[in-house]
């Protein structure tokens, strides 16, 4: 592989993963109002590849899945999605076609708490939002990795696993 071919590949991985949250109308809050399980499942997408595309990407589509429970190993996000399907048949689906649409959406919208494009900002006449603010990696890094354990232990209770 050369280095282009290593950065093309790279680049094509980055954009598979910024649509996975960056999407129309995607469910996006601020530290206070953060909802766990509405942000797993309004605030990232289930990208439909074909089946080569999924296996060259470690299942990178069924992301959705890894935000309700980082612990299951990306070989079992299917086989999880599938035997749970009812609790993921909201999650907004994209298909490869629909992703230079989704990239357009790129900003925070403060006010709907969701996740818009310019001109939808612009239509609806409002000035783009500032959404983020500056925090101190150290506290903002024991926060995160509380959070994440406690979303660990949630997760293990709610009983989402693959059998496969």
């Amino acid at each position: 592989m050369t280095k282009d071919d290593a950065t093309l590949a790279g680049g094509a991985g980055l954009l598979l993963f910024a649509v996975q949250h960056n999407f129309e109308q995607s469910y996006a809050s601020g530290d206070e109002g953060w909802d766990y399980d509405r942000g797993a499942l309004e605030g990232s997408s289930f990208l439909q590849l074909p089946g080569w595309l999924n296996w060259m990407t470690a299942n990178i589509g069924y992301h959705h899945v890894h935000h309700l429970s980082a612990r299951i190993p990306s070989y079992c996000l299917v086989a999880c999605h599938d035997e749970n399907a009812a609790l993921f048949s909201q999650v907004r689906r994209i298909r490869l076609a629909q992703v230079p649409a989704a990239l357009k959406c790129i900003l925070w919208d403060t006010v709907t708490q969701r996740i818009v494009s310019v001109a939808e900002l612009q239509r609806r006449g409002a000035q783009a939002p500032l959404a983020f603010k500056r925090r101190e990696p150290d506290e903002w890094c024991r926060r995160e990795a509380a959070r994440a354990r406690e979303q660990d232990r949630e997760s293990a209770g709610r009983g989402l696993r693959s059998s496969r």
